[in-house]
């Protein structure tokens, strides 16, 4: 699955948008979690809830890149991670996106 239809180069500012495939518009917190492809740094970003536009369900998590988060090229690892106000806690299945040096 790609989490970016386009070519993405280090320093873009793309929407990050991750698929959670089910209905999550019942949850208190969201993140999408990433690793870096070099350094293999980890860390996440608070995301949105965004809805399915067939369904109008809360079903896709965002979040938009700023200048300095992208600072890798290689093949970037996304993961969702939800919070349903219940308590209860889930991972999403990972997501890999090629980040590009310039010029390539």
């Amino acid at each position: 699955m790609s989490v970016i239809e386009y070519k993405v180069y280090i320093g873009d500012t793309p929407l990050i948008r991750v698929d959670c495939v089910t209905d999550i518009t019942t949850i208190s917190g969201a993140q999408i979690n990433y690793r870096k492809p070099t350094s293999e740094d980890t860390g996440d970003w608070t995301a949105t809830v965004a809805s399915d536009p067939n369904t109008n369900l809360g079903r896709y998590l965002e979040y938009q890149a700023q200048i300095t988060d992208l600072d890798e090229s290689g093949d970037w690892k996304f993961q969702a991670y939800v919070v349903f106000n219940d308590g209860t806690r889930f991972f999403g299945e990972t997501a890999t996106q090629r980040v590009h040096a310039l010029f390539e």
